[in-house]
């Protein structure tokens, strides 16, 4: 899965700058968004300061300004605020758990790591990886915008944004959960509570959080182009998500091969969804 990420970054990235191109020579590019996306790549210009900032601070960041404008920017309707309010809380949620885990002394071998990496990233990776990064995180709000912009928005809203208040409330559980084991054994592996079927519930999480924001998107939407490029966002996290979790799944497993323990638990888990 990290080989196909690598492969589809570029072709991401320019399917990113052709809808760009589009929205503007259409003159679709509304002021709002327009101000939303030149926003978003002033925030990930973090990435130069540290590069793996960009994953975490940067697209916390993201989701809290933008829906932010462009409520601003609108009147939106009672539906669109409170998908607008969800988003700055996910935002908010993800820049205080990034906070707290960098402060975490079971983090801070990884942290030294990261930051020592990034000194040694050359300057045009930073800037293809700041390229692609601040577009994409446009595009994942680009639901903010298509929410408070609408005029009529369908009933099915309210349970699209129960299922993100669900992947929130999901992944900060999971996150707390595996934290607190953590915090004890940074070694260890977490198998209680949602990890009990699950062993990557943090990143179920985030991916039914985006599921349900993409059916709030349609629900908001009025034009066949919503729905295309509001599911660039969600589509990446998917992949992204399906990727760490494998990804994390296989350096586990080589660090445990001789616990009989982590096997008969890995015997009866999920990589992402429960096994009954």
């Amino acid at each position: 899965m990290d080989g196909l990420i690598r492969k589809l970054m570029p072709l991401m990235l320019l399917i990113m700058w052709a809808s760009l191109w589009w929205l503007w020579s259409s003159d679709l590019l509304a002021t709002p968004l327009a101000i939303g996306l030149a926003v978003s790549h002033l925030l990930c210009t973090i990435i130069f300061y540290q590069f793996v900032y960009v994953f975490n601070y940067g697209y916390a960041m993201t989701m809290i300004v933008l829906p932010m404008i462009y409520e601003t920017a609108y009147t939106p309707s009672v539906p669109a605020l409170i998908l607008l309010t969800i988003l700055v809380i996910y935002g908010l949620r993800m820049a205080s758990f990034t906070w707290l885990r960098y402060q975490s002394p079971s983090y801070a071998e990884r942290a030294a790591q990261a930051t020592a990496a990034s000194k040694t990233i050359p300057v045009p990776i930073k800037i293809i990886t700041w390229a692609f990064a601040s577009s994409l995180m446009f595009f994942i709000s680009f639901s903010a915008w298509v929410a408070a912009s609408s005029v009529h928005i369908a009933t099915t809203i309210w349970p699209a944004m129960l299922v993100m208040v669900f992947g929130l409330v999901f992944e900060t559980i999971a996150d707390q959960q595996k934290q607190s084991v953590k915090a004890v054994n940074k070694d260890a592996w977490c198998e209680t509570g949602l990890y009990r079927r699950i062993r990557h519930p943090n990143f179920l999480g985030e991916i039914i959080f985006h599921l349900g924001l993409y059916w709030a998107m349609v629900s908001a939407a009025s034009q066949a182009y919503m729905y295309v490029l509001g599911a660039f966002g969600m589509s990446w996290l998917i992949i992204l998500m399906s990727s760490e979790a494998v990804t994390y799944d296989r350096n586990q497993q080589q660090r445990h091969d001789q616990s009989e323990r982590y096997a008969a638990w890995r015997a009866r888990t999920g990589l992402l969804w429960p096994k009954f």
